[in-house]
């Protein structure tokens, strides 16, 4: 059973539209045609070239990507913050992973008061990793 497709009433008044390669400068609407239709001329401005703050974040990746260096966002607690940037520092810096974690665990254990992060001391945290790593 074939269906037979109903052009909508919309369409009865619009003539066939020769092929796209037959148009002609003639068939083309003029400003004015095109304005006394509703629509308005726009004026835009667009960039063609990277501001100079994207040119400076550019430079920037690729420098840190050609030192191995790649950033990370983190959501911590106000008490672990100068803790975790002590290390990111000193791994930045080029110190090994174990020891700045060792150093990290032996400063943790000489503070009369660590920090409660979570359930967790700092020092408690700090033991934890470095027992994942192997280092204990």
């Amino acid at each position: 059973m074939q269906t037979e497709l109903k052009q909508a009433p919309l369409f009865d008044d619009v003539p066939e539209s020769p092929s796209a390669t037959a148009t002609t400068a003639a068939a083309v609407l003029s400003d004015e045609a095109l304005a006394a239709g509703g629509l308005v001329p726009v004026t835009a401005f667009m960039r063609t070239r990277s501001s100079a703050n994207a040119t400076r974040l550019k430079k920037s990746r690729a420098k840190a990507d050609a030192a191995g260096l790649r950033q990370l966002n983190v959501v911590l607690p106000v008490a672990a913050h100068a803790a975790v940037k002590a290390m990111a520092r000193e791994l930045q810096a080029g110190v090994a992973l174990h020891e700045v974690l060792q150093a990290a665990l032996v400063n943790a254990a000489q503070c009369t008061e660590s920090a409660t992060v979570g359930r967790k001391s700092l020092a408690g945290w700090l033991r934890a990793i470095a027992r994942w790593l192997g280092l204990r």
